[in-house]
């Protein structure tokens, strides 16, 4: 008489089987985020014009300025933030208020904010300046007439080691104008 195990056998890889194939499979996670953060906001410069393109922009670069022209300002900017108040500070002489403005904005990238002054009469001859800052950040424009000085500004950044951007241009009796274009690294 003959045994045969072959049922026992097939019970068991039928139920292995099922035991098995009932369970849940393994998920995989979903792939990261692998989108960089945006930079954070920081000013990166302010240029000066007589006029405007129609993004906002100065049409050509300039700093001096005639008796009646509109003097506008262009501050670049570059990163993100949720909300920023940018201020914009003029004045004659380094210590005669001409304008002050502000403005709120939440930049996404590179942006451009334009603030202006104008006089329906004649701008006195001399020096105009314009402070820029970005939430107690600072920039500023020296010397825009024919004369200035500059001097070193306590709190010119919040954060160091920092990096000043230096525009200056300077014209000779004859007219020729020479310029330097310098970024220099500040510790406190």
């Amino acid at each position: 008489m003959r045994r045969t195990v072959m049922p026992g056998i097939v019970s068991l890889a039928l139920a292995s089987a099922l035991a098995f194939g009932c369970q849940k499979k393994a998920e995989t996670p979903p792939p990261a985020d692998t989108t960089p953060a945006p930079a954070p906001f920081r000013v990166t410069g302010v240029e000066l014009g007589r006029s405007l393109t129609a993004e906002k922009r100065v049409a050509a670069s300039t700093t001096t300025f005639g008796a009646k022209d509109t003097i506008y300002a262009v501050v670049a900017s570059e990163g993100a933030a949720k909300s920023v108040t940018i201020k914009a500070r003029w004045t004659y002489r380094d210590t005669i208020l001409v304008a002050s403005d502000s403005q709120m904005v939440a930049p996404t990238g590179p942006a451009w904010t334009e603030f202006h002054i104008l006089k329906p009469t004649r701008w006195p001859s001399g020096a105009y300046a314009i402070e820029v800052s970005a939430d107690g950040q600072g920039y500023r424009v020296l010397a825009t007439g024919p004369k200035g000085i500059m001097s070193s500004m306590a709190g010119i950044a919040k954060n160091f080691p920092a990096v000043m951007h230096l525009r200056l241009y300077g014209m000779n009796a004859n007219g020729k104008v020479y310029a330097i274009d310098r970024a220099f690294g500040l510790n406190q």
